[in-house]
């Protein structure tokens, strides 16, 4: 692993600006938060640092190859249960006893084997956020991970994923100001306003 080094990295779609020049140095092992006003290209900067999008201007340098994402959607498989969403993930890396312990730290126990499409809007995201920790990944990418949970909730998801990222490199888009302080990290402002929101 190293930082992740960003020069003047630009994307526009359909000749709008979708994130304007930017460029910084995310810390290896250090949580960083990115703030902005709504449409300034916190989501298209995650989409690029994950590959997803290539940027038009600019260069990327320190991806690590393993990676994991939390999207503002859930984007789990509602049929499934909350076990079998984390296993397409992990497969046979992790047992079923860890996931398990995971699933209870999280408030999550006695649903674990239930369809997803029987959740709260809150008891996906802690599915969500969970798999996304038990993918082991290097870099790990939140887009508004917290959404959606109530305050003492989202005080016990936070202390599980610094618990677990420990020496990760991790960048969560957040409008919280409280977020990102109560998880010690850096934050960065990425600048500019569009009029029409393209994330």
């Amino acid at each position: 692993m190293s930082d992740i080094v960003l020069t003047n990295v630009q994307k526009n779609y359909g000749g709008k600006t979708a994130l304007r020049p930017f460029s910084h140095t995310f810390e290896e092992g250090k949580i960083t938060c990115l703030m902005g006003a709504s449409g300034c290209g916190k989501t298209t900067l995650l989409k690029i640092l994950a590959g997803f999008e290539a940027p038009d201007l600019g260069t990327v340098q320190g991806i690590p190859e393993s990676i994991a994402f939390v999207f503002q959607e859930d984007r789990l498989c509602e049929d499934f249960s909350a076990l079998s969403n984390i296993r397409m993930v992990c497969g046979k890396r992790k047992s079923k006893e860890e996931i398990i312990r995971h699933l209870t730290e999280l408030g999550l126990k006695d649903e674990a084997n239930k369809p997803v499409r029987t959740f709260s809007g809150g008891m996906k995201r802690r599915i969500a956020i969970a798999r996304a920790i038990l993918y082991d990944a290097d870099l790990l990418l939140l887009d508004e991970p917290f959404k959606g949970l109530d305050e003492q909730m989202r005080k016990t998801v936070m202390d599980y994923v610094l618990r677990y990222t420990q020496g990760k490199t991790v960048l969560c888009v957040t409008h919280d100001e409280a977020e990102a302080e109560f998880m010690g990290a850096e934050i960065v402002h990425l600048a500019g306003k569009r009029e029409e929101k393209v994330e």
